[in-house]
């Protein structure tokens, strides 16, 4: 056997920082991440840990972003400075979500630099390609597996020559010629509706939530509208397969080895992962879409990261069955919000094994995945 691909849920604390090394027969290795952000550790050990996290002068092939939040991007520039990023995939956000995002980020941390948000392909320059993920047009009604939409693909080989791809789309190429990701950007705006009525209710503007001087005056009604609804006004989040490109059956063999206490276990399983970053998976028939999209490719995954650092409001027990192995939440020790739940920790606990990740170190997670 030969090690295909080692699988890394970085210890960052409240935030997000996953990432993949796929290790080819010539020597070269493929890595991806997906989210690197934090809001736990200070900004001089999360360049630490991201700089850590690849041999130095190490390209980053490609990198996924599920929305921008702090905790999911604020380690990006680290990443940028330390390392060569050919892809970055995104969400495609419109204008008005980008005025809730830049509101609830100056709300959680007092940020107001989204040039990251505002222009991605400026942010990380001419030698970055910068791809966005269309949102799926989902209002509670299931993809029909047979429609024909998932046929898309982005052959790595190839130049891309556009900037936006439906969600669904698989993207691969003969470097990792039996492995593919899927990126899915669910849209939900049925809290950001609720906190828009709101904003109307109490005589406060939504025009003017790009308006720092505005933002400073009025912050402490803005932040008592926005604790009225239930739940985060994320818009966005993209959720990313990554996993064989068929439906193989026993051709991977996955060892588990956690550092903590630097036990090694076999998990079995066929080695796909399901990103999850903050999905809320409450939403109508959302776990149901999935599963269709994904079709065949299902049985595949083996791990799944729970969104949303285990918080019970984007949690749904339904998306636990007998195909996974292993269940992973990203949290702060010390977190205000009682991240994660114990409720969602006794569901994965009666599901499979699950590895809780904090800001200590000993908490890393690495999976490595054979091929026979």
């Amino acid at each position: 056997m030969s090690l295909e691909v080692s699988r890394v849920f970085h210890p960052v604390g409240q935030g997000a920082f996953y990432s993949e090394s796929h290790y080819e027969e010539n020597g070269r290795i493929f890595n991806i991440v997906y989210d690197c952000g934090s809001l736990t550790i200070r900004k001089i050990k999360l360049e630490r840990k991201v700089k850590g996290a690849f041999r130095e002068g190490s390209t980053i092939d490609i990198l996924f972003l599920s929305h921008f939040d702090d905790d999911h991007i604020n380690g990006v520039e680290y990443l940028k400075k330390h390392f060569q990023i050919k892809l970055v995939v995104v969400p495609l956000v419109d204008e008005e979500e980008k005025v809730l995002i830049k509101f609830k980020r100056f709300l959680d941390s007092g940020n107001t630099d989204n040039s990251l948000l505002d222009n991605p392909t400026n942010y990380f320059g001419p030698e970055t390609q910068v791809i966005s993920i269309e949102p799926l047009d989902f209002g509670g009604n299931i993809f029909e597996l047979n429609s024909g939409q998932n046929d898309n693909f982005i052959d790595l080989d190839k130049n891309l020559r556009i900037n936006h791809y439906p969600s669904g789309t698989r993207i691969s190429g003969s470097i990792i010629a039996n492995w593919c990701f899927i990126p899915f950007n669910y849209k939900q705006e049925e809290r950001s509706r609720l906190f828009k009525e709101l904003l109307i209710y109490n005589n406060l503007e939504f025009e003017n939530l790009e308006n720092v001087e505005y933002l400073n005056e009025r912050k402490s009604e803005l932040r008592s509208v926005y604790k009225k609804v239930d739940g985060s006004i994320n818009i966005n989040s993209l959720v990313c397969y990554s996993g064989p490109l068929n439906k193989i059956n026993d051709r991977f063999i996955v060892d588990c080895l956690i550092t903590r206490p630097f036990d090694r276990y076999y998990l079995g399983g066929l080695g796909g992962c399901l990103y999850m970053g903050d999905v809320d998976l409450n939403v109508s028939n959302i776990i149901d879409d999935l599963f269709q999209r994904l079709g065949n490719l299902w049985g595949n995954v083996t791990t799944v990261q729970i969104p949303h650092h285990g918080a019970n409001r984007s949690f749904n027990s339904k998306l636990l069955n007998e195909n996974l192995r292993h269940l992973v939440i990203s949290y702060g020790t010390n977190n205000p919000w009682g991240h994660p739940a114990d409720f969602v920790i006794e569901n994965c606990l009666r599901t499979c094994n699950l590895s809780l990740v904090s800001e200590y170190s000993e908490s890393m997670t690495v999976e490595q995945i054979y091929i026979k």
